[in-house]
């Protein structure tokens, strides 16, 4: 079944989008001023961005090539709406282990959801 984007819902990603973008640069230790020297854009851009602003999509997309060529940033965490779960960068080490770990808090999740339903309803047994 396909589902249809509701515009909430763009608006929503679009913000933390822009919050992913700041969290990238202060991961950097740098200010706009400098992120945008060294990306060669303008520190106006890397305003709007982080703020959600509009932006072109050359500018946007611009933005998240060099963040992934040179960052080795995962796309996904930058784009997914949830991206809790989701490692920040590619390195295969690296992702292996956050992988890892997000499926364990995953099952943990899990596990302590059945355990609350159990409480719930009272189907906890004494130990």
């Amino acid at each position: 079944m396909v589902q249809k984007i509701d515009l909430g819902e763009v608006e929503n990603l679009k913000d933390k989008i822009g919050q992913r973008f700041e969290i990238l640069r202060r991961d950097l230790n740098l200010s706009q001023a400098e992120l945008a020297e060294e990306m060669g854009t303008t520190q106006n851009l890397i305003f709007r961005l982080e703020n959600g602003l509009k932006v072109s999509q050359t500018s946007l997309f611009s933005a998240f090539l060099y963040f992934y060529k040179n960052k080795q940033l995962n796309p996904e965490w930058l784009f997914s709406p949830e991206n809790e779960y989701v490692p920040q960068y590619h390195d295969e080490k690296l992702l292996n282990i956050q992988h890892n770990i997000a499926k364990s808090r995953k099952k943990l999740d899990l596990i302590n959801d059945l355990i609350r339903q159990f409480k719930d309803n009272d189907l906890m047994p004494d130990l």
